[in-house]
């Protein structure tokens, strides 16, 4: 997706007169829609504090942001990482549901971790790498390079509670940096987004370089904040996507099952050679004997047979 609605604005227009003998009233409600361009950013960061660590509406909100993301993507292309100290039930749920299905996709699509910095430096220094070596010429990020290589998944880090931890204390300064890294340039050209609650509250000096880190990161998104159970965005009041529903935690579970069951029916097709995008039949150098022929697809996986043709010591084979 190019955009995604996560919300809306409310403000209220003036009528005229002839409105006003009609309806009865001077003034009425405009539902404006908030747009995040997810193509070029796609963070947010909702602004909250310490005592909203528990806070059901903040929770809500955040399953529901999370769940606006995973019905925008192609399905099974975004998975989706957790990390949340309270390790909550809603987010167990969301992997849960996926989880039940018996494949391997479904299983690795949504996870829910309480630390944050060895998910993403993994991330960074493997996905990314790999990415930033196809970014070339036309193909300037992962939503270009999807279109015709679907063998990378894009990644949403949703860091509902833990974040004030990171931070605190002059913070810890190589989580901070690897955040600001993907939450920049990198991150974006290699379809990593975030949605971070922030419930740092600054009470004591900060040294020069946590300052700078956790500026930067703030800067990098859009921001939302949250206090006394209502959203806004620069004190303008805002509906954001928000799972309503009574039993949020089943609204969740029949929803991503759902989702988890559709996937799984699609595993395992026999694609075209079209669709295997960079898939092709390779060698592995110059002189190597074994050939790598995509045959299909699990997930964003190109499967490979590899294929030896011979003793690697002395060059390919000759024979027929």
């Amino acid at each position: 997706p190019e955009q995604i609605c996560i919300g809306q604005y409310y403000t209220k227009i003036r009528q005229c007169e002839l409105m006003k003998a009609l309806y009865g009233t001077g003034v009425i409600d405009s539902h404006n829609p908030i747009w995040l361009d997810v193509r070029n950013n796609g963070n947010i960061i909702i602004n909250s504090s310490t005592n909203d660590e528990n806070n059901e509406h903040l929770y809500r909100a955040v399953c529901g942001l999370t769940m606006k993301y995973l019905e925008e993507f192609p399905l099974g292309a975004l998975k989706v990482h957790f990390v949340d100290a309270n390790q909550h039930v809603w987010f167990n749920q969301f992997v849960n549901a996926f989880s039940r299905e018996n494949n391997p996709v479904c299983k690795q699509l949504i996870t829910n971790v309480s630390k944050i910095y060895s998910r993403i430096d993994y991330i960074n220094n493997n996905d990314c790498e790999s990415i930033m070596r196809k970014t070339t010429g036309n193909i300037k990020n992962l939503f270009d390079l999807y279109s015709v290589d679907k063998t990378h998944a894009f990644h949403l880090f949703v860091i509902r509670s833990g974040f004030s931890e990171i931070v605190g204390n002059n913070g810890n300064v190589d989580s901070l940096r690897l955040l600001k890294i993907l939450m920049g340039e990198r991150g974006r050209k290699c379809g990593i987004r975030f949605i971070i609650v922030n419930d740092y509250e600054e009470s004591e000096r900060m040294d020069s370089k946590t300052k700078l880190l956790f500026n930067e990161i703030l800067d990098n998104g859009m921001v939302i904040d949250f206090n006394n159970g209502s959203f806004s965005i620069n004190k303008s009041k805002i509906g954001v996507s928000y799972i309503d529903e009574k039993d949020a935690g089943y609204f969740i579970e029949k929803q991503c099952t759902s989702m988890a069951k559709i996937l799984s029916s699609k595993q395992g097709d026999i694609i075209s050679y079209e669709n295997i995008g960079f898939g092709k039949i390779t060698d592995q150098d110059k002189y190597s004997s074994v050939l790598s022929i995509p045959i299909g697809k699990f997930g964003t996986k190109t499967l490979e047979i590899p294929f030896n043709c011979g003793d690697e010591k002395y060059g390919p084979a000759n024979s027929g």
